[in-house]
């Protein structure tokens, strides 16, 4: 999972944190901007818009299981290089649904991720960070039932929040329109 996501960043790695950002989803149809060359990926096997979601599927060869992921890519306002994004899928089959956030590398630790279904979520869904690489640092964390029931039956605006390396929080918006139907299509690919 994410192999794509890992490439979108190498094209932020140099962009400044800034607090004011955009969610933008990509166009129909499309693969989410932040996508790799073909030569460094396999090509999408499906690629299937939900709202300000979209679903990929991909098949590293002929022989490899379909692993398929939700994407939504979020951009910094005047810019088309994706900032950050937003990732949701089991990495392998037998593993429970994950979420996942890319980030430009600049990040202060410690500290954690929060996903907030809007700005007076008092539960919100916390990630741990996982790693950082010249292209991003990632945070992931299960994504339970409930919380995938309460996302799929909002149509609103949430946010991600994160402290940059200076200690600044850094919001980001996300959108949970189309999640619900999302998450039904990601449960039928196999």
């Amino acid at each position: 999972m994410h192999g794509y996501t890992l490439a979108a960043f190498v094209a932020v790695t140099g962009l400044l944190l800034t607090p004011t950002l955009a969610q933008t989803p990509p166009s129909p149809g499309q693969p989410p901007s932040g996508s790799a060359p073909a030569a460094a990926q396999s090509q999408p096997t499906k690629v299937e818009p939900h709202g300000d979601w979209v679903l990929t599927c991909r098949k590293a060869d002929a022989q490899a299981p379909q692993n398929c992921e939700l994407v939504q890519t979020i951009t910094v306002n005047g810019q088309k290089a994706p900032f950050a994004e937003l990732a949701i899928g089991k990495p392998k089959a037998d593993m429970s649904m994950q979420v996942t956030v890319v980030v430009p590398n600049n990040v202060s630790f410690p500290s954690i991720v929060k996903i907030l279904m809007d700005e007076k979520d008092k539960s919100p869904l916390d990630l741990a960070w996982a790693r950082c690489m010249p292209m991003g640092c990632f945070a992931n964390a299960a994504l339970k039932d409930d919380v995938q029931r309460k996302w799929g039956a909002l149509e609103t605006q949430g946010r991600v929040t994160f402290k940059a390396g200076n200690g600044q929080e850094i919001v980001m918006p996300i959108s949970f329109k189309g999640l619900k139907s999302a998450l039904e299509a990601l449960a039928k690919e196999k």
